[in-house]
């Protein structure tokens, strides 16, 4: 990393790709749904599942190979997205922690950021519930 280049800045730059992929998420969502009601929603949900399962396969190899065992609190003490980095939440100090179970607050979410600027919480809740769900129980 060259010597000008600060963690600020980057975290900075992280904030802004979240919030991007945030919005490249809702246009399609909303498009999906718009043109195809009910069939719509049902194909953004498969879609995210499907992207969770893959996202967490590819979180569990990571772990396996780091000699991390597979439970919920390595999986989200050890999430391997810079995101981490950006989201401010309790998640290493004030959070709850057992192998089957992590309770922390989140206060700063891009993503969530970019969707609650346009109003988009019930889709963009679609993005939590489907996504973070199936790439936990993978």
């Amino acid at each position: 990393m060259p010597n000008d280049l600060r963690l600020e800045d980057v975290l900075a730059s992280m904030d802004q790709v979240l919030k991007a992929q945030a919005r490249i998420y809702m246009q399609l969502a909303r498009e999906a749904t718009e043109r195809f009601g009910r069939d719509g929603e049902r194909s953004v949900r498969l879609r995210l599942r499907a992207y969770g399962l893959c996202r967490g396969r590819e979180m569990q190899e990571a772990h396996y190979a780091a000699g991390h065992p597979i439970n919920m609190e390595t999986l989200m003490r050890c999430w391997d997205n810079a995101s981490v980095y950006v989201a401010k939440d309790t998640i290493i100090g004030e959070g709850r922690y057992s192998p089957r179970d992590v309770e922390f607050n989140t206060s700063h979410c891009p993503t969530a950021e970019a969707w609650k600027e346009v109003d988009f919480h019930h889709m963009g809740h679609w993005y939590c519930d489907e996504f973070h769900q199936a790439a936990a129980r993978t």
